[in-house]
């Protein structure tokens, strides 16, 4: 049997605990929190705690949340700690009631606490918990089949997840086959598994004849300077789902050069220097240190309107081969105009 969810009630009560202990950590920041005003509660605590009292909170929530779901308001709780900025919870046990619920007749109410934790797990699943999504994955049950195929299709947008060694055996699993979606997800984990190997046996010397490699290729999303602003406050996996929905959706200009930046990698490194070449094609900022993509990387306003100016100051006209140096010239040269910065995502 399962708790019914009560999301009026059950969330005015993570609230409510939420605030007591944002009390115990400072009653003058209390004070300063309007719970009914139109701005949430995590906003708030951003804009008003300091980073020592945000810690302090996040770990006086943590063990209200990470225990079992047995009591509704831990549900709630761990609901909040994406929200609260939570690092690499313990999911165990939102696998645990995934497991317990395994074997429960569905209908619309287990199915909106089965989504409730679904999308828990999906937003503050790491690399720390390969070991409990591993688990969750090997559960046979027609119950929990579709929130275990959500999970694999949004975690193999993550490196961490496609590159597991504890997850390869879902490339040829017994979810393949499933619906279309699916299998290009899965897809997706054997062409990493492949990719891996290739890289590990390869040479280490490449010629400049080898203009087409196998992988991710970097994809230049041009974002306003506003926005890529944003970016940079936010943690490693909002920046990661950001940049992906960008270019999925194609909110702001997305170009790519194909399978021809490892060459023209090359060139440019003698034309501009390491330094310049990397940041014009790979970007010279790492946004994801957490290893969520294959690579994330950018480069703001003022960088791109420098690279431009290097890249518009090459004569193409006098090289034998300048493979796609004229068109990161027109992606560099786009954006500056627009003042935009560059994120550059391998996908």
């Amino acid at each position: 049997m399962f708790v019914k969810l009560d999301r009026k009630n059950q969330a005015e009560a993570a609230r409510g605990e939420i605030l007591r202990v944002v009390e115990e950590v400072n009653p003058e920041l209390a004070n300063m929190l309007d719970p009914d005003a139109s701005m949430s509660l995590f906003d708030q605590l951003k804009e008003h705690a300091s980073r020592t009292e945000l810690n302090a909170i996040r770990e006086g929530v943590r063990p209200l949340a990470e225990r079992s779901f047995d009591d509704p308001l831990a549900r709630y709780l761990f609901g909040c700690f994406p929200g609260l900025g939570v690092k690499y919870p313990d999911i165990s046990y939102v696998v645990d009631e995934m497991e317990r619920l395994k074997d429960e007749e569905m209908g619309p109410e287990l199915d909106a606490v089965l989504n409730f934790d679904l999308t828990i797990l999906c937003e503050v699943m790491s690399a720390s918990n390969i070991d409990q999504l591993d688990r969750l994955l090997r559960i046979e049950s027609d119950t929990i089949a579709g929130q275990q195929s959500v999970v694999i299709q949004t975690g193999v947008r993550k490196k961490f997840f496609r590159e597991a060694p504890e997850l390869q055996w879902l490339a040829t699993s017994r979810f393949r086959g499933k619906n279309k979606y699916l299998d290009g997800a899965l897809d997706r984990m054997l062409a990493a598994s492949d990719n891996k190997v290739a890289a590990e046996t390869s040479v280490e010397s490449e010629s400049l004849a080898d203009d087409g490699v196998s992988g991710p290729i970097p994809i230049y999303v041009s974002m306003p300077a506003g926005e890529y602003s944003s970016l940079l406050s936010a943690d490693a996996e909002t920046r990661a789902d950001t940049v992906c929905d960008a270019m999925e959706e194609e909110t702001y200009p997305v170009a790519d050069i194909d399978k021809l930046y490892g060459a023209t990698h090359r060139v440019l490194v003698e034309l501009v220097g390491e330094d310049a070449a990397a940041a014009i094609v790979y970007g010279g900022v790492d946004l994801d240190p957490q290893q969520e993509t294959d690579g994330l990387r950018g480069n703001e306003p003022g960088d791109v309107e420098k690279l431009s100016s290097l890249l518009d100051a090459i004569d193409l006209g006098t090289m034998e081969d300048s493979y796609a140096v004229g068109e990161l010239a027109t992606i560099y040269a786009a954006a500056a105009e627009r003042g935009d910065a560059i994120a550059v995502l391998m996908n």
